[in-house]
């Protein structure tokens, strides 16, 4: 049997709901951001920023403290995309430091991670012209 889209979405908000839950519950830092950056893409692919941008945040604190700077990355590529657009400054300096890292210490977005966010991404390039300064 095949799951529609939305409701397999459910599940997988399910499933990351209870993740986060037991990490919470452990202390477990790695999978409490693997389950906030989880949520927080279910958002963005909702189309629900606000909540996207929450969940990022949150993952952001544990996956600082992890030694690994995929799920640094991760949380400020999911901010880039889930900004206001009254927010495009922040939004682009969060995608820059996303690139940096991923140049220096890799890993390159995933094909699905480019698939996702680079609308948000080329909508971003679109608010600012070529100095990198936000059009006025």
């Amino acid at each position: 049997m095949q799951l529609s889209f939305a409701a397999s979405a459910m599940q997988r908000r399910a499933c990351s709901a209870g993740v986060l839950r037991t990490a919470e519950e452990l202390g477990d830092t790695f999978y409490e951001a693997a389950a906030r950056v989880n949520l927080g893409i279910l958002n963005v692919v909702k189309g629900d920023m606000g909540h996207a941008a929450k969940d990022f945040r949150a993952a952001l604190v544990p996956a600082t403290q992890l030694r690994s700077t995929y799920p640094v990355v991760s949380c400020l590529d999911g901010l880039a995309a889930a900004e206001r657009e009254d927010e495009t400054g922040r939004a682009a300096l969060m995608l820059a430091v996303s690139d940096s890292l991923r140049l220096r210490t890799g890993p390159p977005r995933s094909p699905a991670e480019e698939q996702m966010y680079e609308p948000y991404f080329t909508i971003l390039r679109k608010r600012l012209d070529c100095t990198g300064r936000e059009k006025r």
